[in-house]
């Protein structure tokens, strides 16, 4: 009987035992679960009480701008950077987790969300990024060897003239009223006209003499993304076209552009950190330097 009452008694505290396995898993809380970090580069070290947890995922807390969190070596470092904002997240050891801030320079925090855990267990680590310091313009650099330029004749508008009397009709045409010099920046890096700011800043920009480029000291055009137009002195010239008697003219205005592009090279100054940042992409210009009226019979 003593024997029988022995083995129900260890058969419940197998049952019991098995029931509450999870009462007896170590708790892996993190040292802390909020740190606010310096967008112009800073790191903490998040130490854990165990090891039994793992790296979950990464997401943006605001949603304020897209993720995309890639491996990119065999110890498991975790890399973002769009441009704007890059970090690194590494497990250093068993129960130690390694955030890396390289540089925020939007103009607000970025905010992100480190969930780790376990089978049984998630816990969340807030991420605060401030901004950064203020990137401005240190100086552009426009490519001498990279030069490439012609001539481009547009017609920019007709008119038919019908002359029933006895009398010639003189038209005249002011050929360089209403033109402008036209250039435009464009480039490749998505982050380009981000940079410095929301306002556009006052670039340099380069003109062609006898073929070759000059730039002078003062700031043209507010750098950014697409065309904008320049208002130049042009010759004051009024161009006399003669519809003779009892005839019908159409006449054709042509403006000849000076056209040149080439590679520029944007250099830009982290006010806080000093730190410096290249941006290159492709200057064009478009500038009226002649004209042509041709007349047609009908």
């Amino acid at each position: 009987m003593h024997r029988r009452s022995g083995i129900y008694i260890l058969i419940c505290i197998l049952m019991i035992c098995s029931c509450n396995s999870e009462v007896f898993i170590d708790d892996f809380s993190p040292s802390m679960t909020e740190f606010n970090l310096s967008g112009d580069g800073d790191s903490v070290v998040v130490s854990f009480s165990h090891s039994n947890w793992d790296i979950l995922g990464v997401v943006s807390k605001n949603g304020n701008y897209p993720l995309a969190v890639d491996v990119i070596d065999s110890q498991g470092t975790l890399s973002y950077n769009d441009g704007l904002t890059d970090f690194k997240i590494k497990r250093t050891s068993s129960n130690k987790l390694k955030i890396i801030i390289g540089e925020n320079v939007r103009k607000s925090a970025a905010t992100i969300d480190i969930f780790v855990g376990n089978q049984y267990e998630e816990k969340t680590i807030s991420i605060n990024i401030s901004p950064s310091g203020q990137y401005t313009l240190d100086k552009i650099v426009y490519s001498s060897e990279d030069l490439q330029q012609w001539a481009d004749i547009v017609k920019t508008d007709s008119i038919t003239v019908h002359n029933q009397g006895k009398d010639t009709i003189v038209m005249q045409w002011k050929p360089y009223e209403g033109q402008y010099r036209t250039v435009s920046f464009t480039s490749e890096n998505q982050t380009a006209f981000k940079l410095l700011g929301n306002e556009p800043i006052p670039i340099r920009l380069p003109y062609l003499v006898n073929g070759k480029l000059v730039q002078d000291g003062n700031g043209d055009l507010g750098y950014y993304s697409g065309s904008g137009q320049i208002a130049q002195s042009f010759p004051d010239v009024t161009k006399d076209i003669k519809i003779p008697p009892y005839s019908t003219k159409t006449i054709y205005h042509l403006i000849e552009y000076q056209v040149f592009r080439t590679y520029y090279t944007l250099h830009a100054l982290n006010q806080n950190s000093g730190k410096e940042r290249i941006v290159t992409g492709m200057f064009t210009s478009r500038l009226p330097v002649g004209y042509f009226a041709m007349v047609s019979t009908i």
